[in-house]
């Protein structure tokens, strides 16, 4: 039989194959091919002219991101209905029996095609493709669990094979120990929670998924001492980039102006490249913003504890330390009675 074909899908033996029940797999392909004989024969619609007409963009997105390719890359689909319907018949070959699979199945298909709904892009990538193991969902987390070197790298590990899948995933910096803590090992202090955001970054772009690459979100607490320096972490120029503008100056070919431009270019290209940065806020912390907006630095606010809940401790552990685990004012428990030019005035 034809290995690149759709027909060729169907008999492959991979990775995939060899996790979903045979009888599934026996279902979605009997529900698939009477879903393409309904579509010949007219019963499921079909456009007349190009589905997206002459829209180049959405084309290409399909043709690179949704289009199903055989083992050797070769499209095996050419329509937007051909992803329609494998999804349609993927999606409804679950179903308890035949009868229900074909009702069900012709419906997907006819909300897909008429555009009352769209699946997240995994879905649309990866539902029923046997020659390629994906995730059908966008986006993961996963969490440093321990402050240690130990946990760092598996967390990556965990990013590198979410992106071997086709997903995207989110990794929060906090349970790391701040800039130039003690650490007890050959370098004495820690090089700090944002040293380390160039590890994920870099594990992302290094992980292809069929011409894209993976998605990556990288967090921090606002209360974390690390949180002005991850911000910036874009902006300020590190070791490689520093180095490499040391080097341009001392060839003595660019001028001042044009050096600043080109340590902009290098930080741009070098510098956590490969992740979206996003800052953990509180109630607490946005209500100190629209203090400050609204009333200024240095004005003196008076609040009334409206429960009389006293705490005394903000405990450090393995597991509750730096930013994770201290408290956070319940802005709800606090009403502002009087706001003062000075702590004079407040007396």
């Amino acid at each position: 039989m034809d290995s690149f074909s759709i027909e060729g899908m169907f008999e492959y033996k991979g990775k995939l194959t060899g996790l979903v029940k045979k009888q599934l797999l026996r279902a979605y392909r009997d529900l698939y091919f009477y879903l393409r004989d309904q579509r010949e024969k007219g019963n499921l619609p079909v456009s007349q002219v190009e589905y997206l007409a002459d829209d180049e963009l959405a084309n290409n997105i399909y043709k690179n991101k949704y289009y199903l390719r055989d083992s050797q890359g070769e499209l095996l689909e050419f329509r937007p209905e051909d992803v329609f319907l494998r999804i349609a018949a993927f999606v409804a070959a679950v179903e308890n029996d035949t009868e229900t699979r074909r009702r069900w199945g012709k419906a997907f298909y006819n909300d897909l095609y008429e555009s009352h709904f769209l699946p997240g892009g995994r879905v649309m990538a990866g539902a029923g493709d046997l020659y390629r193991l994906k995730t059908l969902a966008n986006c993961f987390a996963t969490v440093i669990e321990h402050d240690d070197i130990e946990s760092i790298y598996d967390a990556a590990y965990e990013c590198a094979r979410t992106y071997s899948y086709g997903g995207g995933i989110g990794v929060d910096m906090t349970p790391l120990r701040p800039r130039n803590s003690i650490v007890h090992n050959a370098s004495d202090s820690s090089t700090g929670s944002v040293s380390f955001m160039e590890l994920f970054s870099l594990t992302t772009g290094l992980i292809g998924q069929s011409g894209r690459r993976g998605a990556l979100m990288l967090t921090i607490d606002v209360k974390h001492p690390d949180v002005l320096d991850f911000i910036d972490v874009k902006k300020k120029p590190n070791w490689v980039t520093a180095q490499i503008i040391e080097q341009a100056r001392w060839s003595k070919q660019f001028n001042d102006a044009q050096l600043a431009e080109l340590e902009k270019m290098v930080a741009e290209n070098t510098q956590v490249r490969f992740a979206n940065t996003s800052v953990k806020v509180t109630d607490e912390f946005m209500q100190a913003v629209e203090e400050q907006n609204r009333f200024g630095q240095r004005r003196v606010l008076l609040y009334r504890k409206l429960d009389r809940a006293l705490l005394k401790s903000a405990p450090q552990t393995a597991e509750l330390h730096y930013s994770q685990g201290i408290p956070s004012r319940d802005v709800r428990q606090y009403q502002l009675l009087q706001d003062f030019a000075d702590l004079e005035e407040l007396n």
